[in-house]
Formats: C-alpha cells, structure tokens, sequence
C-alpha cells in the first residue's frame, strides 16, 4: 500500500509514507482520503466542496476527527453524484448529548455510507488495550525510572540509578489511595526526587516542563 500524507507542520516521512507538498496532491491522487486534525476552530469547514472536488473518482472518504471539520451537505452532494464511491464517518455537526436523544443525519439515506459513534476507546479491544498500557508505564517508571509518553513528567529514562532511588524516596499511591489530592502530592514528591538525580540541568528541566 502507498501512503501519501500532508501536514501544515513539518513532519518526517516514516516507512513507506511519502509526503505531498499540497492538500490538492494528495487528494488528486489517493483512492482513500482519511482526515486527522485536531479540534481547533481555524479547522471549521476545512474539508468542503472544494477539497471533494479535487477527489479521484470513486475514492473513498473517511472523517474520524471532529464533526465540523468536514462539509456535510458536500459530501452527501459527490456520494449522489456517483464521483465518490463511499464514505464512513464518526463525528457530527451536531451529535447527540445524552442516550435518548434524537439523532439526525440526511447521510443515514445513502447506502454506501457507514456512520458510527466516535467511541472507539470504549470497546472491549480498546480497554484491554489501555490496560496493559498503563500498567507497562508504571512498571517502566518504577523498573526503570522511565517516564516515556507520560503526559504530565519529563520525558526521562534514569536507567539502574532509578530503582533504588524511588524504592527509598517515593511512596506510590495504591489505586485505592488514588484522588486529586494524593495523586497532586504523589506528583510532587516525584518531581523532587527526579530534580535530585538529575542534578541542576534537570532540575532546570523540570521547571520550564
């Protein structure tokens, strides 16, 4: 499989990806067109009748980022018309707030739309999944010292130092112990201790983190 990406940001090309200097190349030339933007105003009506315009024939497209990003009306416009040949999407405009709430779509009366609710971290596989993840970073952090994709540490690997430096400096909340208050004071007891193996350049990592 050929990948083809574009970015307004600078990014690496990784393993077979090739990237496109323009939105309009990529469109021009991919059979299957995948959005993944963030949920920035500026990202509004990003997608429209433009972009679907410069679509190949029969190319598929597929939104699983935010409901407003994509044009709707104009994708319902080009499934009509036969210049695409499918779509699946997981995000709306409007979505429904609670169970029980109407949810209305004209998308729901094309038969080669897929439409599901963006809930993908909620299935059996996915929880499963994060579970074993997070349980191989706190066995990573306490083994290792290492705070690899933590979202709230440095990015950090102390290697054989770690262990014996938070066996005899840190008290690791149990989950039952975990609250706002224990997790906040966990938090700064291992920043206290990370400042004090690393020394001053860490420490002024720790603080402009």
């Amino acid at each position: 499989m050929r990948v083809l990406f574009y970015d307004i940001e600078e990014k690496l090309a990784m393993g077979n990806a090739h990237r496109c200097e323009t939105l309009n190349e990529l469109l021009e030339q991919s059979d299957v067109v995948t959005l993944h933007v963030d949920g920035r105003k500026s990202n509004t009506g990003f997608f429209g009748e433009d972009q679907f315009e410069h679509m190949k024939q029969d190319a598929i497209f597929i939104n699983l980022s935010r409901g407003f990003v994509a044009d709707l009306d104009a994708l319902k416009k080009h499934l009509d018309s036969g210049h695409l040949s499918g779509a699946a999407v997981d995000v709306f405009p409007i979505e429904p707030k609670k169970t029980g709430d109407e949810f209305l779509t004209d998308l729901a009366d094309e038969d080669n739309m897929i439409l599901t609710p963006h809930i993908g971290g909620s299935t059996l596989e996915a929880q499963k999944s994060i579970g074993q993840f997070v349980s191989q970073r706190l066995e990573d952090y306490w083994d290792k010292g290492s705070t690899m994709l933590s979202v709230n540490l440095p990015q950090v690997t102390l290697g054989s130092r770690a262990r014996a430096l938070l066996e005899s400096r840190i008290c690791m909340p149990t989950c039952r112990a975990f609250s706002p208050a224990s997790t906040m004071c966990w938090a700064r007891r291992t920043s206290t201790s990370l400042r004090s193996l690393l020394g001053t350049e860490g420490r002024t990592r720790l603080r402009g983190h």
